[in-house]
């Protein structure tokens, strides 16, 4: 169903272009977008309890164990080199169009694990799935900037942010369950997409304006790109830091002499749980504090975390690092989704958003690595108490601009008042 949606312009006459919705959405609209936001989780999480069972299974193609890895990384490279491409095609056919093929992408790709009989081509699936997690990402994000207006848009992406979070615990936990009982049946979690693709074509509108080419040429020309890819730094050292918490903490855990895989899991839910209930929160804290300041408390709480859990040896401790630690990150993704539909033009959303992708998962890519180059510190504990200090330098810097910000506007005021 695509409906026709003019482009409207606010009262103040700028000239930024909202896609404004014939109807307000309703309940429907928003549970199909929640529900496709929470697969771009899947891409890794859903098969990483396999990734022992698989090398084994192809233990004879050379390089197993280090393919078997690859197809746990494979999709966010896929999804930082596609990214763009698909914020292109949301802008030029459509995010309702975009979401719909992507989702037949990801089903495809993700599936084909359960069925393929050699590792290669499952490779070629794992990037397909990338594919379609990209495009899935891009268009959500978009629609959710397109059918809600300001006022509402900041506690839906709050929403999309728990949703992601609460369904990385979900097709986890699932996914371990499947695993045990064969490494292939935890692929068949991809086909489930399918129950949605119906609903992505009779719920959401394909909202995209009517433009001309002297219209497109406008558009392009005011993408604020600098300010744009200062949001795109924020968000890749936020994921650097927040990866973290999956991708190190098992090794913190071993080092303190916790040698049980189920305490990482516990101590990984934690921080994605505190995730989710901060993001739920978002629409409340952004109509309390300015973005600034909810940048600084995003790395304030990431800070804190990793200094509490690189200080003790203590299980009860490093957990409690983790909520910390999970309840900052829980304010990244609505804050700056938010931010940069805020800043770029309604028919540059789609570009917008994709590169944010990238960033998001170009920061995922970077963080052990990143985490092993970068620390000075001899011991994994160490290194966790260099990052929690480099991340409260960071939201020190945030409170420094805010305070500036602050009282700039309280000067301006005080001239203001002088000159009437």
């Amino acid at each position: 169903m695509n409906l026709p949606v003019p482009p409207t312009r606010d009262p103040a006459g700028s000239d930024r272009d909202e896609i404004a919705p014939i109807v307000a959405p309703g309940p429907a609209v928003l549970v199909v977008l929640l529900a496709a936001s929470s697969l771009t989780v899947m891409a890794g999480a859903t098969i990483a309890p396999s990734l022992p069972g698989l090398a084994r299974y192809f233990s004879d193609v050379p390089d197993a164990e280090f393919l078997a890895r690859l197809a746990l990384t494979l999709p966010a490279l896929f999804i930082a080199i596609t990214a763009p491409i698909m914020g292109l095609l949301v802008d030029r056919f459509g995010a309702q169009r975009i979401l719909f093929g992507s989702t037949v992408i990801f089903v495809v790709g993700g599936a084909s694990g359960a069925i393929v009989p050699d590792l290669y081509p499952l490779l070629v699936g794992r990037a397909l799935l990338g594919v379609g997690v990209a495009g899935i990402m891009v268009a959500t994000t978009t629609l959710i900037g397109g059918l809600y207006p300001a006022a509402a848009r900041d506690s839906v992406l709050g929403y999309q942010g728990a949703a992601m979070a609460l369904g990385g615990v979900v097709f986890l936990t699932a996914g371990g369950w499947l695993a045990e009982m064969n490494w292939r049946f935890p692929f068949y979690i991809y086909a489930l997409p399918l129950l949605l693709l119906p609903f992505i074509l009779t719920t959401l509108p394909n909202a995209t304006p009517e433009k001309d080419q002297a219209t497109e040429r406008l558009d392009t020309n005011r993408m604020p790109w600098m300010r744009l890819g200062g949001l795109y730094l924020i968000a890749l050292a936020a994921m650097t830091l927040f990866y973290i918490v999956p991708t190190q903490v098992p090794f913190r855990l071993v080092a303190a002499g916790f040698e049980d895989a189920s305490l990482s899991g516990y101590a990984i839910a934690v921080s994605t749980f505190a995730s989710a209930m901060t993001a739920l929160l978002f629409g409340r804290i952004k109509a309390a504090i300015p973005a600034t300041g909810a940048l600084g408390l995003t790395f304030m709480g990431l800070g804190l975390g990793l200094l509490v859990t690189g200080i003790s040896d203590n299980f009860l401790v490093i957990a409690s690092g983790m909520l910390i630690a999970g309840a900052g990150a829980g304010l990244t993704m609505p804050t700056v989704n938010s931010l940069v539909l805020d800043t770029a033009p309604a028919r540059g959303r789609g570009k917008a958003t994709g590169g944010l992708s990238v960033s998001i998962f170009l920061g995922q890519f970077l963080s052990p690595i990143l985490f092993a180059a970068l620390s000075p510190a001899t011991t994994i504990a160490g290194s966790f108490l260099w990052a929690g200090a480099t991340a409260l330098i960071v939201a020190v810097s945030f409170c420094v601009v805010l305070i500036v910000l602050r009282l700039r506007k309280s000067a301006n005021q005080s001239d203001r008042k002088t000159k009437s």
